[in-house]
């Protein structure tokens, strides 16, 4: 009975939910689930990518090569060997090629026990709000440092959408209106090398 009563809390709309909304038993795991999100980010390097730094860095180059010029000619007059400035190529194999496209998945917890937590293994799952079937289910795990009675932020950027199903009929809605919407505290690593296992149903 206890089990569905948090199902059924959990299946809230997408966007942001309200810790008393959360379903996480706070009082076992010491995470109280305070805000969750998700939105789909597009990236193109191309467009990120600073037009003036060829300048920049041939400026920087010519500056480097006049002081460069003024040590050597003080070097030669006292018969030391000058020095050659060697220009760096640049690496474009670390230039993404095309735009690239994801979905960051956000979660800000509280710790509400009473030890220091150092790493959350969590799920964001997805639910059709109709239905109630389970259609998109993603796991992940931050190692992240929150004493007691602070608060955290969990993220994990995925090319996975939130739901491998998408109905037809929600393809023309906003993002926040497709799915319900649940977060589940999986596992918790505390400082003092406990740690806490949600218990397998």
């Amino acid at each position: 009975m206890k089990a569905l009563n948090l199902m059924l809390l959990a299946l809230l709309p997408a966007g942001v939910a309200s810790a008393q909304a959360s379903l996480d038993a706070s009082d076992a795991s010491g995470v109280m689930v305070v805000e969750k999100s998700w939105r789909r980010e597009v990236r193109n390097p191309a467009l990120d990518d600073d037009p003036f730094r060829a300048n920049d860095e041939q400026t920087e180059f010519n500056r480097e090569q006049q002081l460069n010029a003024k040590s050597n000619k003080a070097k030669i007059q006292q018969g030391s060997t000058p020095e050659i400035i060697v220009r760096p190529e640049r690496d474009n194999r670390t230039v993404p090629q095309g735009p690239w496209a994801g979905y960051i998945y956000s979660v800000k917890v509280r710790n509400t026990g009473a030890q220091t937590i150092l790493a959350v293994e969590w799920e964001y799952v997805f639910f059709d709000p109709d239905t109630k079937e389970e259609v998109g289910r993603h796991q992940y795990i931050n190692k992240v440092k929150i004493r007691p009675g602070k608060g955290g932020d969990l993220s994990w950027v995925s090319t996975l959408p939130p739901a491998s199903i998408i109905a037809v009929k929600k393809n023309g809605g906003a993002p926040n209106e497709r799915y319900s919407e649940q977060v589940l505290i999986r596992r918790v690593e505390y400082a003092d090398g406990s740690v806490w296992q949600r218990p397998v149903k």
